[in-house]
């Protein structure tokens, strides 16, 4: 059993509190797809296409992903999913598309446009924005667009036809030069039945994170081997960061991050007996490890069904607990506090096993 990170993105501008859940997640199936590489061998008049691969498609949910690598010159592209990639070379026939304008006055603009109508302006400016990733995600028939992995808009066309890969380009000079690269097509892989469920909130200038567990195997494991919660900026001052600069911001928070000691459980409540019990719920070694190793002679059924009633009560128990109070959640290892935030910056946490359940 493997398990998934889990990205939570939020957002601090503005000294706001905003509340955010991640949700589950499978390990996706994917298609490379080709990469755009401009000048091609088209004429400089007229909408053309790139090369469009042979790919399956997206029968239901979904992702359409990709890197801006550069523009240079003048160029209009269009990138995104059609039912019907072979109907034309023009980007008003493609059904869900972001569109790049690399204008005479060096401007760079990505527009929203669905089957040749402008949903609307998500970048214009003179800075580069060499390095932005870009995906197109259908979910239930729901049509999202995001930009360095933040929402940026929502369809209000309901999609359910099968959508395949497209694009168009028009290059307005001989040395007009347009690159994207890591272009893939997903589709959600087979459940994984052990997740980490995630909160956050914004409150007096620091970011709390919260989560659980789904599986009670996966919370035992991570009694033993905590959990490592890693940062990155997304974002400066409303700027998205380019994929370099996100990587440079990357920070681990905390590594083996494990619930601490009976004291600082006791203080974290107005109950020092829930302090107490919180201990005993985190530190009981009757778990999955001592049930396996009783040999098959030696364990009784009655015993094997006693044991496991006794991890369903520790794991339930310790869960009510730590809902009493975000302080309660922390002292047992189920949250965290970062005081070391800008709060002009856009952050996401990703929370892990510090040792993978195997």
């Amino acid at each position: 059993m493997n398990l998934l990170k889990y990205i939570l993105v939020l957002s601090v501008a503005f000294m706001q509190s905003e509340l955010y859940s991640a949700p589950a997640v499978n390990a996706p199936i994917c298609e490379d797809l080709p990469d755009l590489d401009a000048p091609q061998p088209y004429p400089i008049i007229g909408w053309n296409e790139f090369d469009l691969g042979n790919d399956n498609g997206l029968e239901a949910d979904g992702e359409l992903s990709f890197t801006l690598i550069s523009m240079v010159d003048r160029n209009n592209v269009a990138i995104g999913l059609d039912k019907d990639p072979q109907a034309a070379t023009h980007y008003g026939t493609i059904d869900f598309a972001f569109y790049f304008i690399h204008n005479s006055t060096g401007s760079n603009i990505v527009r929203v446009y669905e089957n040749g109508v402008n949903q609307g302006t998500l970048v214009s400016t003179p800075n580069s924005i060499d390095g932005y990733t870009f995906s197109i995600k259908r979910t239930n028939g729901v049509v999202e667009y995001y930009m360095n992995d933040v929402l940026e808009f929502t369809s209000t066309i309901n999609s359910t036809s099968h959508l395949y890969y497209d694009n168009a380009c028009k290059q307005k000079t001989a040395v007009s030069v347009f690159e994207a690269r890591q272009i893939k097509l997903c589709v959600p892989g087979p459940p994984d039945a052990s997740t980490i469920k995630v909160n956050s909130a914004y409150v007096n200038n620091k970011v709390r994170l919260r989560w659980m567990t789904t599986d009670m195997t996966m919370w035992e494991h991570a009694m033993k081997v905590g959990y490592t919660i890693e940062r990155i900026t997304v974002a400066v001052n409303g700027t998205y960061l380019s994929k370099n600069e996100r990587a440079a911001s990357y920070v681990v928070l905390a590594s083996g991050y494990l619930p601490k000691s009976q004291t600082e459980m006791e203080a974290a409540t107005s109950n020092p007996n829930e302090g107490t019990l919180a201990h005993q719920l985190m530190g009981d070694q009757n778990t999955e490890d001592s049930i396996m190793g009783v040999g098959a002679g030696e364990q009784s059924l009655a015993k094997a069904v006693q044991q496991k009633k006794m991890r369903d009560m520790r794991y339930f128990a310790s869960h009510v607990l730590a809902e009493k109070s975000f302080e309660m959640a922390c002292a047992m290892g189920m949250a965290y506090e970062d005081d070391t935030i800008d709060p002009n910056k856009q952050y996401a946490y990703i929370i892990t096993l510090t040792e993978p359940l195997n």
